[in-house]
């Protein structure tokens, strides 16, 4: 509808996606709690609904981005808020004035687009003090940007966080720490987690002196493949890279490795957090991988991000209540936070997690053998990031910081007929997400959907396209409530306390 070029809204395709996803969505799917075969077809069934809705994105960019003579690289923005960050740039990209070069290849450069919009990556955006790494005769490394100042040991924990404008340590003891424990329900081995593994603890140090034999932490030996390096040094990102093996035994017994972990730690110019890139190979039984953060801060409770808002609860054990909340979900984020300071966890795919004091978890991989005896066997990827803040985290923009770690700027070559900048949709407040822009199920109207996340009473202004020219407030089924005042191309709002609202606009 907003496009410059044609394209038929791909209405079958997208709900032929969406019920494939929508089945998958079954309680014994999604915990993993059915058998081999079903996984089998799960697996299919989500490269099916990605091709799919890759396909719809490429042909959209290539509709919107479209009508002009000369060819440049675009940012193109899905979220509400103006943004900028370092991407990878297309393979034979070399036009942009400041870049870098890494060591896989490839091309990164700093990007900014605007809100549900689009720019052209022409490498003039300014950014503050470059990222620089450095590392000293013990083998700590350093990294740091103008905003974070990070050290890493010589076993890849971090060992210490700051932020600069504050020089207040976040860091309690060595984070990014990998811990394995014993996972034996007592009787339903995939569907239940027991509190009393939380006694099996076993961290996974592996050696930090000059011999590569592996150190033996309880039942297990641990020794790096490569130890933590420097690959990429600025002046845009900034990467170090660990790898290390797990065995079931020492080298000497010649123990079965049970799991693998390569993972990239990476600071980019400007970024607020310290991402951790993971790729694990898991291939054991009965246990459970997380990865921990003991944090210096002091607080009794713990905010835990949903779908359109966040919870609080406790990180202590004082009530068989408090207690039994051992392990908790969440979606994006975990936020700790005490008075004037906070860290928040941030994930793109991972959802239990534990806080108990300053001790904060993710839990990764688990491997249950009843019903699907292969469960999470195999390749995993994902990413986490650490990313301390001054003041609440909702003035510190946890929740926008976790949105795009989610949802990073998609990149299309194209010609476009000069336009090098053009926004959509915008929010003037960033308490107010714009989750969803969709057409409406009559056919002949937009969609948009929007939350408050921060916990409170707001107002905010939706700007809309040109060529809206009536606003109604409907429900979620999009039965109208009542139509909204409109001043030129903005629409007034009003939220309550997580308040989800949802708008018809009419086009031109």
């Amino acid at each position: 509808m907003l496009t410059r070029g044609h394209l038929e809204y791909p209405q079958s395709e997208l709900n032929k996606a969406w019920k494939k996803l929508l089945l998958n969505q079954f309680h014994d799917v999604l915990p993993g709690t059915s058998i081999q075969t079903v996984y089998e077809d799960v697996h299919q069934y989500y490269k099916e609904i990605a091709d799919s809705c890759n396909d719809v994105i490429e042909r959209a960019l290539a509709a919107l981005l479209t009508g002009g003579q000369s060819e440049n690289v675009y940012a193109v923005n899905t979220l509400s808020w103006t943004r900028r960050e370092v991407v990878t740039l297309p393979n034979g990209e070399n036009r942009v004035s400041t870049s870098q070069t890494l060591l896989d290849g490839s091309t990164v450069a700093l990007a900014e687009a605007p809100s549900f919009g689009y720019a052209v990556i022409d490498g003039r955006t300014q950014h503050s003090q470059s990222v620089a790494a450095s590392q000293n005769e013990s083998g700590e490394i350093t990294v740091e940007n103008g905003i974070l100042r990070a050290i890493i040991d010589a076993g890849g924990r971090v060992v210490s966080l700051k932020v600069k404008a504050a020089e207040k340590e976040f860091i309690e003891a060595p984070a990014n720490q990998f811990v394995l424990f014993d996972d034996v329900p007592l009787y339903w081995d995939a569907w239940d987690v027991m509190d009393y593994h939380l006694e099996t603890r076993q961290p996974l140090n592996c050696t930090s002196t000059g011999e590569d034999k592996p150190r033996v932490a309880g039942q297990f030996a641990c020794g790096f493949d490569v130890r933590p390096r420097i690959v990429d040094n600025g002046p845009l990102r900034v990467c170090v890279e660990l790898k290390f093996s797990v065995k079931s035994q020492t080298l000497q017994d010649g123990g079965d490795v049970i799991c693998s972990i390569h993972q990239t730690i990476s600071l980019d110019v400007d970024q607020p957090y310290l991402k951790f890139s993971t790729k694990a190979s898991w291939k054991t039984a009965h246990k459970f991988l997380k990865v921990e953060f003991p944090l210096n801060i002091h607080t009794d409770r713990a905010s835990y991000d949903i779908q359109f808002g966040y919870l609080d609860r406790p990180t202590h054990g004082n009530t068989s209540w408090d207690s039994a909340k051992y392990e908790v979900c969440a979606h994006k984020w975990v936020d700790c936070s005490e008075f004037g300071f906070g860290v928040a966890l941030l994930n793109d795919c991972k959802h239990g997690h534990s806080v108990r004091g300053g001790n904060v978890s993710l839990s990764l991989l688990r491997s249950p053998k009843n019903p699907d005896s292969s469960a999470d066997v195999g390749l995993h990827e994902f990413t986490y990031a650490l990313m301390p803040h001054r003041g609440p985290f909702q003035s510190a923009g946890v929740v926008q910081a976790a949105y795009e770690l989610n949802c990073p700027l998609l990149l299309q070559r194209a010609a476009t007929g000069g336009e090098l900048l053009c926004s959509f949709f915008g929010v003037d407040n960033p308490a107010v997400i714009l989750d969803t822009i969709k057409k409406s199920e009559d056919g002949h109207r937009l969609v948009v959907r929007l939350y408050e996340s921060y916990g409170g009473e707001t107002a905010a202004t939706l700007t809309v396209p040109a060529g809206v020219v009536k606003a109604t407030k409907c429900d979620l089924l999009e039965r109208p409530i009542c139509d909204l005042q409109m001043d030129g191309c903005r629409v007034p709002l009003h939220f309550r306390a997580f308040e989800i609202q949802s708008l018809l606009l009419n086009l031109s």
